[in-house]
């Protein structure tokens, strides 16, 4: 499947792929999420941490909510609107919230700017609690409407067993 173009993806192949790489970046925003919520932003661990919280939440943000084509599209990327029965039902409007997220991670993980964030000033902080909050019902309104002959059950389990979060920043 490495490399196929998304016009040639069959129903398996969509369930396959949601089963490994959708499920790794659900499980691993999740996980980075809990460790930092359990250990503070402190030390080097919590900012490696922080620091996968922010690529796994920036490959879900640009998932659910892909740039307007054609602006770095490539007939190998994949977006959830491609797990519906009609891709053009998918019309999620993305939050502003969400939206600066996803373009400070562009900024401060992605590549070297002078955009970054220097010092520790307050808006250096993630809302970690908040922004998994924030993506968490999207995730889950994503599987509800996903034709289920294309998405694999264990993306609706994952999405759906972690609601509960506890409030927390850390700061990269």
């Amino acid at each position: 499947m490495s490399g196929k173009i998304i016009k040639d993806f069959n129903n398996e192949d969509f369930r396959t792929y949601s089963n490994e790489h959708i499920f790794y970046e659900i499980d691993k925003l999740l996980k980075a999420r809990d460790f930092i919520l359990l250990n503070g932003s402190s030390g080097l661990l919590n900012m490696f941490a922080i620091e996968s919280f922010v690529i796994h939440l920036r490959n879900l943000i640009f998932f659910l909510y892909p740039p307007p084509p054609p602006k770095n599209h490539k007939n190998t990327d994949i977006y959830a609107k491609y797990f519906l029965s009609d891709p053009e039902e998918w019309k999620e409007v993305i939050s502003e919230s969400l939206k600066k997220a996803r373009a400070r991670a562009n900024k401060e993980v992605e590549h070297l700017t002078t955009q970054r964030i220097a010092g520790a000033p307050p808006e250096k902080i993630w809302p970690v609690a908040e922004l998994t909050e924030e993506i968490l019902p999207i995730l889950k309104s994503f599987c509800d409407r996903a034709d289920r002959g294309k998405l694999d059950m264990v993306i609706s389990k994952i999405s759906h067993d972690h609601w509960k979060v506890t409030p927390g920043k850390a700061t990269l």
